[in-house]
């Protein structure tokens, strides 16, 4: 889905302290976020690999405390479904169900400096 604007859904990666296990804490994102998804294509060895990454354009809210790291997940458009560590709510689970449209978090970088534009853009690969 090329340049789609949408509502983003995204799961936030902590680790309990207590028991040691992630948890996933599920939040909509408020404003409208551009999705665009790039297929990528390479052989090696003998072997083809396809790769879909996306880069996810995330307009700047001044009142909004956007908290996004490398690992969380992602996925288009409003999903009420909580992530957990129990099946069906994996993340193999959901990737499974919701792809090609749920990514890992590999990198965020912030533009809020800027003078015109201000936008947080996140990239991952489904």
């Amino acid at each position: 889905m090329r340049g789609v604007q949408s509502k983003i859904t995204l799961w936030r990666k902590r680790l309990n302290a207590d028991t040691k296990l992630y948890e996933y804490e599920r939040v909509v994102l408020p404003m409208l976020c551009k999705w665009n998804d790039t297929t990528v294509r390479s052989v090696s060895t003998g072997q083809a690999v396809v790769i879909q990454t996306v880069r996810i354009m995330i307009p700047y809210v001044p009142d909004f405390g956007l908290d996004i790291k490398q690992g969380d997940f992602m996925a288009l458009g409003i999903i009420e479904t909580e992530m957990s560590n129990n099946a069906p709510n994996r993340t193999s689970d959901l990737k499974a169900i919701l792809a090609p449209n749920f990514i890992e978090v590999q990198t965020v970088l912030d533009y809020t400096r800027e003078s015109r534009g201000k936008h947080y853009e996140v990239n991952g690969v489904s």
